[in-house]
C-alpha cells in the first residue's frame, strides 16, 4: 500500500470524526497516521491495504491482531481502541479500508533512539538505559505470554518509547495464540530476530514454535542492545538465515568475546540456546537479570531520565 499523505478524501465510517494529522511510518502489513477525534485528543491509526477484505488469510490476521491489541492493556504495550472501516470517498461504492485506532506514543522508538544517541555522540548506547527499557518491555511482553500469546517479531523497532520516556511493545501483526492450528507456516517477523526453530519449521516443518521463540528474539535485542551482534547477522537474508541455523556456535562464542556482566552473559547465553526446551520459560528470568544490572551499578536511573535524554536528542 503506497498512500501519500495526507490520504485526502478518506473519511471514516464510524460516527466518530477524527482528523488525519500526519503519517507516522509504513510497513509490510499497513500504513500508520496520527489522528485526532473531536475533542482534540491523538490516536494512531493504522490502515490495511483493501485487497485483505478479499482475501480470507489476510483478513483473519487482521482480526486476530484487532482481537488481540484490543483485549489487553497494560503500561507498556500499545493498547488499541477499536477496529473500523475507512471509505476513499463520500461515494456510497468507494473503496473501504480496514483500519485499527491504536494509542498515539509521542516519541519514538528504540531503534531509532540509539541510532541518534550513537550518531550523536559517536560512543554506544549506554548499557543501562538498553537494560531499563528493555526490562520494562518485557513486562508487557510478559502479559502476552501469560494470555499463551507469541508476539513473533520482537525488535528494538518494535519498542515505542514515549516523551517521558516509557517503552510500549507495539505490532502484533503477526502475533499468535499458542496452538492455533490454523496459522499457515510462512516465514513471518524480521529475519535478524528469528529464533532457529521459526524458519526450520518453514523449512522443513515438523518443528513445534511456541512461547520460548519470543525468549531467543529477546536474548537477540539485549545483545543487540548491550554488545553488538557478529557481522554476519548484517549480511544478507540467506546468510543471516544459514547463521540463525547452523551459527550458534558462532554466535555464543561472540557473546563469550564481549564485555557484560557475568549474569547478564549467562541468563542472554540461555535465551540463545539453540534448544527450546533450555532456555528460560519465563521472560522474568531474563527482566529479573536486566534490573539486577542497573540497580547493582547504575542506581537512581528513572524512565523519566531516559525521556528527559531523548528530548534532548530528538530533532
Amino acid at each position: 500500500m503506497t498512500h501519500s499523505f495526507p490520504p485526502r478524501g478518506f473519511q471514516f465510517t464510524e460516527s466518530d470524526t477524527y482528523t488525519f494529522m500526519e503519517e507516522l511510518g509504513k510497513g509490510g502489513h499497513g500504513n500508520v497516521f496520527k489522528i485526532k477525534n473531536r475533542s482534540g485528543r491523538y490516536y494512531a491509526c493504522k490502515v490495511f491495504d483493501s485487497n485483505i477484505l478479499e482475501n480470507e488469510s489476510q483478513y483473519r490476521k487482521y482480526l486476530q491482531e484487532s482481537q488481540i491489541g484490543i483485549n489487553i492493556y497494560h503500561e507498556h504495550l500499545v493498547s488499541f481502541h477499536k477496529s473500523v472501516l475507512i471509505r476513499e470517498s463520500a461515494a456510497a461504492d468507494a473503496t473501504r479500508h480496514p483500519a485499527i485506532i491504536m494509542d498515539y506514543v509521542n516519541g519514538t522508538d528504540l531503534a531509532n533512539f540509539k541510532k541518534i544517541y550513537e550518531f550523536r555522540f559517536e560512543k554506544p548506547f549506554p548499557r543501562n538505559y538498553a537494560a531499563l527499557l528493555l526490562a520494562k518491555a518485557c513486562s508487557g511482553l510478559e502479559v502476552l505470554h501469560r494470555l499463551n500469546i507469541q508476539h513473533g517479531d520482537i525488535k528494538p523497532g518494535n519498542v515505542l518509547i514515549s516523551e517521558t520516556g516509557y517503552p510500549k511493545l507495539t505490532d502484533y501483526g503477526i502475533a499468535t495464540f499458542i496452538g492455533d492450528t490454523s496459522i499457515s507456516n510462512e516465514l513471518s517477523g524480521t529475519i535478524r530476530y528469528l529464533a532457529p526453530e521459526q524458519i526450520i519449521r518453514v523449512k522443513d516443518g515438523g518443528v513445534s514454535v511456541d512461547l520460548r521463540a519470543d525468549i531467543y528474539s529477546l536474548g537477540i535485542v539485549a545483545l543487540e542492545l548491550t554488545a553488538g551482534l557478529p557481522g554476519a547477522m548484517y549480511s544478507n537474508p540467506g546468510r543471516v538465515l544459514d547463521f540463525i541455523v547452523n551459527g550458534n556456535d558462532e554466535l555464543l562464542k561472540h557473546l563469550d568475546n564481549v564485555d557484560l556482566a557475568p549474569d547478564l552473559k549467562f541468563v542472554i547465553r540461555s535465551c540463545l540456546n539453540r534448544r527450546m526446551e533450555r532456555r528460560p520459560s519465563k521472560v522474568r528470568e531474563l527482566q529479573n537479570v536486566l534490573l539486577h544490572t542497573i540497580y547493582g551499578s547504575h542506581k537512581g536511573l528513572t524512565l523519566e531520565d531516559i525521556g528527559d535524554e531523548m528530548r534532548r536528542l530528538m530533532p
